[in-house]
């Protein structure tokens, strides 16, 4: 028995480090560029829909986004919607708008913020673990765990925290993160709630009444 366990054994502990390899690769595979599942060239059409997880069990909204395209995203948020197309800023009161100019554009490509953001993950990943294909609602999905820090190109802020993932084992898009222990530059500790964001497809959504193309604030 000694002389058939001791391969066994050896396999197994030769096969730990190879595996830990495997799923570290996995998870820094999924913010790379350009084929990285995070990778803003492959944002398909789809909402993000994030609420605060309590720990008596009570939930509260964060926000909700309706994703286009990288350029092309609208926000709810407890003050309102806002929309950011093709580089400038609109305020409207409902999700069909109409839109209204706040006079605000941005100074950065979006793809590059994003890809830099991304970058500032690799960086600072850390506790990795691959738990391989479960259940989530009557799905099967791929689960990934891993502490990571985000920081925008710009500096001066950051947020880290404890990340569950759950990614569709068909389609291989996003279906929910967890953000455990979050933590952000300028707030006291880590939060007890959790933020779940829930992602759905939304095949050929675009931005309901786009802004007038010579809009003022779209130059």
């Amino acid at each position: 028995m000694r002389q058939i366990l001791a391969p066994v054994s050896l396999l197994s502990f030769l096969a730990g480090p190879l595996l830990a390899d495997a799923c570290e690769d996995d998870i820094r595979a999924l913010y790379s560029a350009p084929d990285g599942l995070f990778d803003p060239t492959n944002l398909v059409p789809q909402e993000h829909a994030a609420v605060w997880e309590f720990p008596d069990g009570t939930t509260a909204p964060y926000n909700t986004a309706r994703w286009e395209s990288p350029t092309r995203v609208l926000n709810e948020t407890a003050n309102g919607f806002y929309l950011l197309y093709d580089g400038a800023f609109y305020q409207g009161t409902s999700w069909d708008g109409p839109w209204t100019a706040m006079g605000q554009t941005i100074d950065y490509d979006p793809v590059d913020f994003a890809r830099s953001m991304n970058d500032s993950v690799l960086a600072n990943l850390a506790d990795m673990r691959c738990d391989g294909e479960v259940e989530l609602e009557g799905r099967k999905v791929l689960r990934y765990a891993y502490h990571a820090r985000t920081e925008p190109p710009e500096g001066g802020s950051w947020w880290e925290a404890d990340l569950v993932l759950y990614v569709d084992a068909k389609t291989g898009q996003r279906v929910r993160m967890e953000e455990h222990a979050l933590s952000e530059s300028g707030a006291p500790g880590a939060k007890d709630e959790i933020r779940v964001t829930r992602v759905t497809p939304l095949p050929g959504y675009t931005i309901p009444d786009p802004p007038a193309a010579e809009s003022p604030a779209a130059q």
